[in-house]
Formats: C-alpha cells, sequence, structure tokens
C-alpha cells in the first residue's frame, strides 16, 4: 500500500509529476541528511530523471523501512530551486485477513500517478484524414434527401426580413441530404420542367437552396410538385413537396 501524505510538514508545493520507486536491492541509493540506506530510487517520469529524497525514521534506524516517510527533494521549474514536493509512505496491508504481505522484491516498481494539469512541455500532435466520398454509403443515404419545409406555407422562419421595402421579398426552400454532385430538377404534377439545379458542393454542405422560381424567372403557383435528384454513379431520388400560399 503506497500513501502519498500532502499535508505534513517540509513539503513546498505537490509537484505536478508521475513517479516510480524502482527496487534495486539492499544500498540501492541513500537519503539526503539523515543518509538512510535505502534499497530504492525514485524516479520523476514526467522529466526522465532521478531525484533526491530524505527519509524521516520514527523509530531513529538508519535503513529505510516500512512506514517511514519519504519526502521526494527535486527541482522545480516554476519554483526556481529543488524544493520538497511530494511524501510518501509505503505501508504494508493489514493481515488481518490471514494473508501474509510479501515486501517489495529486486525487480519490483511502484508507480504513482499524480492528478495534474497541462505543463508547457506537454506537446500533442494530431493526424486526421481528408474528407472522401464513399459512393457505397451515399447509396444508402439517398433516403434520406428531403424538402424542407414540406409543406412550405406562405414562408419559412429563415427567410430574410424586409424592413424598408414592399413587397413579400426573397423566398426559398431547401433540399437537405444531398450529395456534392447532383442535378435536381423540379416538376410539376404533370410532368412539366420548372426548374434545374446543377449542384457541385463540397461533401460538408448538403443542402441546396431554391428561390421558388421557375427557369423563366415566374413566381411558381401553389400546389404539388415533384422533385428528381440524378447523382451519377451513386443514384436517384424521386420525392413531392406541396407549396400552399
Amino acid at each position: 500500500m503506497v500513501i502519498i501524505d500532502a499535508n505534513k510538514p517540509y513539503r513546498d508545493c505537490p509537484n505536478p509529476a508521475d513517479y516510480e520507486i524502482e527496487f534495486l536491492g539492499a544500498n540501492a541509493d541513500t537519503g539526503l541528511v539523515t543518509n538512510h540506506t535505502t534499497p530504492f530510487k525514485v524516479k520523476n517520469l514526467t522529466s526522465g530523471r532521478y531525484i533526491d529524497f530524505r527519509v524521516a525514521s520514527p523509530r531513529n534506524l538508519t535503513y529505510w523501512s516500512f512506514g517511514d516517510d519519504i519526502y521526494f527533494y527535486e527541482y522545480v521549474e516554476n519554483l526556481g530551486g529543488e524544493k520538497y514536493t511530494w511524501i510518501v509512505d509505503i505501508i504494508p496491508p493489514d493481515t488481518a485477513g490471514g494473508v501474509l504481505p510479501v515486501p517489495p522484491q529486486i525487480g519490483d516498481v511502484f508507480q504513482i500517478r499524480t492528478h495534474r494539469p497541462f505543463s508547457h512541455d506537454e506537446r500533442f500532435r494530431f493526424t486526421v484524414n481528408a474528407g472522401r466520398i464513399d459512393k457505397e454509403v451515399t447509396k444508402t443515404c439517398l433516403d434520406q434527401i428531403a424538402v424542407v419545409p414540406n409543406p412550405y406555407v406562405v414562408s419559412a422562419s429563415w427567410e430574410p426580413q424586409h424592413y424598408y421595402s414592399f413587397g413579400r421579398g426573397d423566398q426559398k426552400i431547401d433540399f437537405i441530404h444531398l450529395p456534392a454532385k447532383c442535378t435536381i430538377r423540379i416538376f410539376t404534377i404533370r410532368g412539366h420542367l420548372v426548374a434545374t439545379i446543377d449542384r457541385d458542393s463540397n461533401i460538408e454542405d448538403g443542402s441546396e437552396s431554391w428561390n421558388l422560381l421557375s427557369k423563366d424567372g415566374m413566381r411558381i403557383a401553389y400546389g404539388v410538385y415533384i422533385y428528381h435528384v440524378d447523382a451519377p454513379e451513386i443514384g436517384e431520388k424521386i420525392g413531392k413537396f406541396a407549396v400552399i400560399q
């Protein structure tokens, strides 16, 4: 069991870093000040450097044992020098359950992970793939093509308001979920061609607007209209919409 105590004395700052306590055998290192012999070294994983430490033993021993406080002593850049940071106790588990604790062996490593903010030393690299058209997937999406609003009743909420001029102003409906390249043909219910829209846009924009004007520039009459979407090498979609005025 490893306990990190941030409230004991001699702590200058809880350094935002990860650590390893590496058990390497007898006399692996010697603590500062009290010169306690320890079977481990302490490494700051974030900086990649081994750090100094001080051992405080309530039993006045000259070698480290379970329960002794290990004071990490390291260079902290934002405080401009060597500082005591974390205090760590390694405490064996309770033996009340009948399980005898196994002391650390040579090669054992205790890892200590801290919750920390980003630092100026951290770098993140992102790789993204360019957008592309998957024709097979696009074929399955043709059924999503629709007209909004449908029915179109007098006006739509997104049409611009004309506060300083008379007249109805601009009108439009939108075809949505369209392929990047396609031709939209709009017919009357009797099959007369009203308008043709040639669409050649990017794959991120799946909508195309129509101003409710015929190919002759005339405002269309109310009624039901048929639209036909022809997407080369992908497929076709036929639908209908109504205009109520």
